[in-house]
């Protein structure tokens, strides 16, 4: 991935890495509290606790819904099997 398109669009040049780790603690959000997307999108918006637990600073956006379906989608089964065993 290009940091060019980052430094072009404005947002912070953080690389593929952070930006699924900060997706992946939404995750366990969403997990541990039942939580449809857009219900854990509202609260990372509303809560700073859940805010602070997804590495978002007080200025920056919650991901959006269907970033989080997309995340989900793209790790696939095993990924999911995966998260549900550490969880569990």
């Amino acid at each position: 991935m290009s940091f060019a398109m980052y430094w072009a669009t404005g947002y912070p040049i953080y690389g593929p890495i952070v930006l699924g780790a900060r997706l992946f603690f939404v995750v366990i959000l969403q997990y541990l509290y039942d939580l449809s997307d857009r219900e854990v999108e509202e609260q990372i918006t509303f809560n700073r606790a859940f805010k602070w637990f997804s590495g978002l600073s007080a200025g920056e956006f919650s991901p959006d819904h269907t970033t989080l379906c997309r995340f989900r989608q793209r790790s696939g089964d095993e990924g999911q099997g995966h998260f549900r065993v550490m969880l569990n």
